[in-house]
């Protein structure tokens, strides 16, 4: 699975003499029997590996995440003398059960609360480990910030123990434990953390106290030499090119790496302090800027619904989602948004309770207008408690250029036009004719030009 190996061994039996020192090691081809990059999974050393014709058996553990195939094979090879066997003989099927979700940042504080310290010590990351545990290293730890697609400025070049500063988070929250401190902890699978500056100041004029009962949050304090006490991030409505980006890059205690790029647009922020955004584990543009002044809502949190989807029919979009229980749960909240920021009420669905079961909800938005909408779901519990349960959006593709991320590709409305793709400095980096989409991966901000009417449409490409 997402963080466990599975288990096995191999039986081999070995023709002529071995020498000393000799070791055996089992090796894992690709999902497609190819050893051009094999992975070792098991070795057997010592007596047992020497001397002659030796015939044994060798335990080997096929490592987590691994990529469900049906065309594994498995070989072993010898050292002394070296020597390389055929493969097993038989197709090995691999099936990785989860979604592996990786550790992702859910939430910047773009725009820091400050009164007794600079705005630059309390702007924060909040994150979560997703299917893995972490260890919160300088090495394991890197987030990178700047004005373009590949960021460069790194964040996280040391980490500290702060355990005193930990005792104000908790202070400031007025739950004790909600916080804990994350330096020299294995960090478990689905935890929330934040990334803070060590200069942070929990007892100035932020709000924590709406994050209480969704503990343990673990804090990260790090150090970097561009970290600025003055403020880090674009806050106004305006920036140049319009967009920060980050980049987040974690390896796991499996040392499995995950790198997830994300940005935000300047032109949705208020420029007030409290200013956030918000992601999910696919990063990309991000799901929604919002402020919410010095007290920092749930949503700056990972989801805590098994599912929340939302796909467009050609008409309609259908929303989807999952609870795996409930409790003192009146009632579900539907918004809606066409930019993100802005949400309107479109539905309140009925909730079951009290359930330790799976229920599955579902919701028909008709005509869904053209452009990406965003869906919000809230819960409300019996006595008015709100939970804040994610933020969806869905891309619906009418009469007008646009820009799938999802798919890489530029969609026209008309397949009897011509239209020409522009970099800033005017150069013309694609022609297409007669289509409805082409494939288009370079990073940056173009102009779709339509040839007949000269219309130009900007597009960003993540």
């Amino acid at each position: 699975d997402c963080t466990n190996p599975a288990a096995g061994s191999v039986d081999f039996s070995a023709t002529g003499v071995y020498n000393s020192g000799n070791t055996f090691t089992v090796e894992l081809s690709d999902a497609f029997g190819s050893f051009a990059a094999p992975i070792v999974i098991g070795s057997l050393s010592g007596a047992l590996a020497e001397g002659a014709d030796p015939s044994e058996t060798i335990a080997f553990d096929i490592p987590a995440v691994m990529p469900s195939g049906t065309g594994y094979r498995i070989r072993l090879i010898s050292s002394n003398p070296v020597q390389i066997s055929g493969d097993n003989g038989a197709d090995i099927s691999i099936t990785l059960s989860g979604n592996c979700t990786p550790p992702h940042i859910t939430s910047l504080i773009i725009n820091s609360c400050d009164d007794i310290c600079s705005e630059g010590d309390n702007e924060l990351f909040f994150g979560n480990t997703g299917d893995y545990s972490m260890d919160f290293t300088a090495d394991n730890t890197n987030v990178f910030y700047g004005s373009d697609p590949s960021p460069t400025t790194n964040f996280t070049t040391s980490v500290h123990d702060l355990p005193l500063t930990t005792d104000e988070f908790n202070t400031n929250a007025g739950c004790p434990g909600l916080f804990v401190d994350a330096y020299n902890q294995e960090v478990p699978p689905n935890s929330s953390f934040i990334i803070a500056h060590r200069d942070v100041c929990p007892l100035d004029v932020l709000d924590f106290t709406n994050l209480c009962g969704s503990g343990p949050i673990y804090v990260v304090y790090v150090d970097a030499s561009s970290w600025q006490s003055a403020g880090n991030f674009a806050n106004s409505t305006t920036c140049s090119g319009g967009f920060r980006y980050l980049q987040s890059q974690f390896v796991t205690t499996i040392n499995s790496e995950h790198s997830i790029d994300f940005y935000y647009e300047c032109a949705l922020n208020t420029g007030n302090t409290g200013d956030f955004a918000v992601w999910d584990e696919d990063g990309g543009a991000a799901l929604l800027q919002d402020n919410e002044g010095c007290a920092f809502p749930p949503s700056v949190l990972p989801i805590s619904l098994l599912d929340f989807t939302a796909k467009y029919n050609g008409i309609n979009t259908e929303l989807n989602w999952q609870t795996a229980s409930e409790q003192d749960n009146d009632y579900f909240t539907l918004s809606h948004s066409l930019d993100g920021k802005h949400f309107t009420r479109i539905a309140t669905i009925p909730g079951s309770g009290n359930t330790d079961f799976t229920i599955d909800y579902a919701y028909t938005h008709l005509n869904t207008p053209a452009g990406i909408n965003y869906y919000k779901l809230r819960s409300v519990d019996f006595d008015g408690t709100i939970h804040e349960k994610g933020i969806v959006a869905v891309v619906v593709e009418m009469e007008y250029v646009f820009y799938n991320h999802l798919t890489g590709q530029i969609f026209f409305p008309n397949t009897e036009k011509s239209y020409s793709v522009y970099d800033l400095t005017g150069r013309q980096v694609l022609k297409s004719q007669y289509q409805d989409k082409v494939n288009f991966s370079n990073k940056g901000i173009y102009l779709v030009v339509d040839e007949w009417t000269g219309k130009a449409t900007k597009i960003f490409v993540d």
